[in-house]
């Protein structure tokens, strides 16, 4: 789809329920120069921080999605483990909610 799009004047794309590099690769494949944004907001996604974070030009979470699936207990670790990883791995860190 984004061999359709003009993507002049873009800066970054992000990758939505991203698990893994390969999604991130389709993406830079296409957009090469483009600032690329892992939207982590599964487990599985959690579970691939490390190699997102290295692939990626920033890691965001998705709170809502990521509580849906890591549930209300293990969200805020869920979270502290992206955001740590981001750091440690020297990538941007963000976390997107309406409310926090």
């Amino acid at each position: 789809m984004l061999e359709r799009i003009d993507l002049s004047g873009f800066e970054s794309i992000i990758v939505s329920f991203c698990r893994d590099i390969n999604q991130l690769q389709r993406v830079r494949d296409v957009a090469p120069g483009l600032g690329l944004i892992a939207k982590i907001e599964s487990a599985d996604g959690v579970a691939g921080a490390v190699q997102l974070a290295d692939s990626a030009d920033a890691l965001l979470v998705g709170r809502a999605d990521l509580r849906s699936s890591v549930g209300d207990a293990h969200l805020a670790s869920a979270v502290t483990r992206v955001l740590d990883v981001a750091k440690q791995r020297g990538c941007s860190g963000m976390v997107g909610s309406g409310i926090l």
